[in-house]
């Protein structure tokens, strides 16, 4: 397997991880802004901003199943997933999820010490912290699998 093959498949995980990390982040605005920002007694969820979530989950759906393509394809193809899926990108995903479990542990003390101050609901403390988690360990992740770092 030629190089720029290699390079081409990495730019594209890249890409792919990167739209769905932009999705992920929408999606999870959207739920953020309707529990805490939209007055829900007067019109209810399905109000003016059902088509912005309709939007942004069906942006997450094609975005996830994208991800998951060229994953798969990495996996399928034996030097693909000798050169792409190699212990250094185990070591990557696992650098990724341990920021974004100690971003959750640092949201949850935020959110006990200052949920009384903001009066933030438990629903409220909740969607924060793992919005603060996903986008955390999302973007440690892009940051250690960039393959543009290298000037390219």
């Amino acid at each position: 397997m030629e190089n720029f093959t290699i390079e081409k498949m990495e730019i594209k995980r890249f890409n792919a991880l990167l739209v769905r990390t932009i999705a992920s982040a929408l999606l999870l605005g959207v739920l953020i802004w309707e529990t805490f920002c939209l007055d829900t007694s007067s019109k209810g969820f399905i109000g003016g901003i059902w088509y912005i979530f309709v939007f942004a989950v069906l942006l997450f759906v094609v975005a996830a199943i994208r991800a998951a393509d060229v994953l798969e394809r990495i996996k399928k193809d034996k030097k693909l997933m000798g050169a792409l899926d190699s212990e250094i990108y185990s070591e990557y995903n696992s650098k990724a999820l341990t920021a974004g479990f100690y971003a959750a542990i640092q949201m949850g003390l935020l959110v006990y010490c200052f949920g009384d101050f903001f009066n933030l609901s438990v629903r409220m403390g909740a969607l924060i912290i793992v919005t603060v988690t996903v986008l955390i360990s999302e973007i440690r992740r892009l940051l250690l699998y960039n393959p543009y770092k290298d000037g390219k």
